[in-house]
């Protein structure tokens, strides 16, 4: 009976913890949160990110950045569905998504060609 009693205290001692833990957990994350901090981090994370791949990427020579061969020519109709689905990101907003799709889309300044 005594060691089922040790048992319990002992279960009951770490659910204990574990519920100061996780109450911990949340007061830091909303901390992190409501100070902003949590969206710097993300973004010098982001920043890390992407200079270590655009590093491996510039050594490694796997991947090139831009294409150096010539690709096949675009269609029209999907120069225009190109076109259009970069109007609606720029009404709705999206700038960032925009400007990649842009770039890889390789929509032209000219409209002229539809």
């Amino acid at each position: 009976l005594d060691s089922l009693l040790q048992e319990i205290q002992s279960k009951g001692y770490q659910m204990e913890r574990e519920l100061a833990k996780e109450e911990l957990e949340e007061k830091v994350r909303d901390w992190f949160q409501s100070s902003g901090k949590m969206k710097e981090i993300q973004a010098k994370l982001r920043a890390e990110l992407f200079d270590t791949i655009q590093g491996q990427l510039k050594s490694s020579k796997d991947l090139p950045l831009k294409s150096t061969s010539h690709p096949a020519p675009v269609p029209p109709l999907t120069k225009l569905v190109n076109w259009l689905i970069s109007e609606h990101l720029a009404m709705s907003h999206n700038w960032l998504t925009n400007s990649v799709f842009v770039t890889e889309a390789e929509i032209e300044e000219e409209k002229s060609d539809f």
